[in-house]
């Protein structure tokens, strides 16, 4: 997958940060409650519990934020 945008691109439906997005978007805070998944492509665990992150996403669509890191 090609980045476009280095700060802050998407696989699949979660938002990966890098480390002036995620201190803007998760340590500036907000009105919403925060799940950060600290995630490495490489990682087998991290792999199989992606979908269960995505649901999450999908289950908070509006009420939380759900980022990837």
């Amino acid at each position: 997958m090609k980045r476009k945008n280095p700060k802050e691109v998407s696989v699949m439906s979660v938002q990966v940060l890098d480390r002036a997005a995620f201190e803007q978007k998760v340590l500036a805070g907000g009105d919403k409650p925060v799940l950060v998944d600290f995630f490495a492509t490489w990682c087998g665990p991290c792999k199989m519990l992606h979908p269960v992150i995505e649901q999450v996403e999908a289950e908070t669509a509006g009420s939380a934020e759900v980022y990837q890191v």
